[in-house]
């Protein structure tokens, strides 16, 4: 795979996290929490399979990008580590909001995550320098 297929293949995946964002933020707005986190961690992961497929790598588990995303971005100091423990966190409470029968984020949980992986969303853009949209 070429730059050029690596980088349309990021901003596919980007897109999909935006789409997820958003649906995030309406589902939070909505009350529905367990349903806010699940499309929040899905914003979280294509942000991070943007990272990993601009890299030329492909992962067919979810393991398999975090492993990725850990060692290319994260240990090579590409990426804070602090987004590293945010995936972590996002996919335990996924899991937990999906499967368990007791769910323990508030709205001001959810609220606070939706703000750090939209934070997260510009960093990834930075370091595939991927302008911003006016506005």
């Amino acid at each position: 795979m070429n730059e050029q297929n690596r980088m349309a293949n990021s901003r596919v995946e980007i897109e999909a996290s935006e789409e997820a964002w958003l649906a995030a933020k309406a589902l939070l707005e909505g009350g529905f929490l367990r349903s806010a986190v699940s499309r929040l961690y899905y914003a979280m992961l294509h942000l991070v399979r943007a990272l990993v497929v601009s890299r030329g790598f492909d992962s067919r588990t979810h393991e398999g990008v975090e492993t990725l995303f850990a060692l290319h971005f994260v240990r090579e100091g590409r990426v804070d580590m602090r987004y590293s423990k945010l995936f972590a966190h996002l996919q335990t409470f996924r899991e937990q909001a999906d499967y368990g029968p007791v769910f323990a984020l508030s709205r001001d949980d959810v609220a606070k995550d939706l703000a750090a992986v939209e934070e997260f969303s510009r960093e990834v853009k930075r370091v595939l320098e991927i302008a911003e949209p006016a506005g």
